[in-house]
């Protein structure tokens, strides 16, 4: 392979990726477990632009709140959400990973060591 053949196959992989990028425009949701028992109804609201996603993220009666740093991936969607809870602000990270209509997300508090629960979002139609 010349060097022009590899130069051209390196600047399409980008393009390919995306091509293969899954459709995860609209609204997904589900119902989130907590550790103690408790159940909180979880609303994701996402658009993507190439790579990046933009949209909402909605937790029980919490106000929704922009989602930050959004990624997509091929099926992978990554985004950090931040809640100000008291007097001091909490970042979340969350890795979403699809398949078909279906989108399973974990969770990690920044800071944090423990894994946050996990939620399994439907997408609305």
């Amino acid at each position: 392979m010349n060097r022009r053949t590899l130069a051209v196959a390196l600047a399409l992989i980008p393009t390919l990726a995306l091509a293969y990028a899954v459709n995860v425009d609209g609204t997904w949701s589900g119902e989130l477990h907590t550790r103690e028992g408790g159940a909180f109804q979880v609303t994701l609201t996402l658009k993507a632009q190439g790579d990046k996603l933009t949209g909402t993220y909605g937790q029980g009666a919490s106000e929704d709140v922009n989602i930050e740093n959004g990624r997509l991936s091929g099926d992978t969607v990554t985004f950090s959400i931040t809640r100000q809870v008291r007097d001091q602000q909490i970042k979340i990270n969350y890795t979403g990973k699809v398949e078909g209509n279906t989108m399973k997300l974990t969770s990690q508090r920044e800071g944090s060591q423990r894994p946050g629960p996990e939620v399994t979002l439907t997408k609305q139609k």
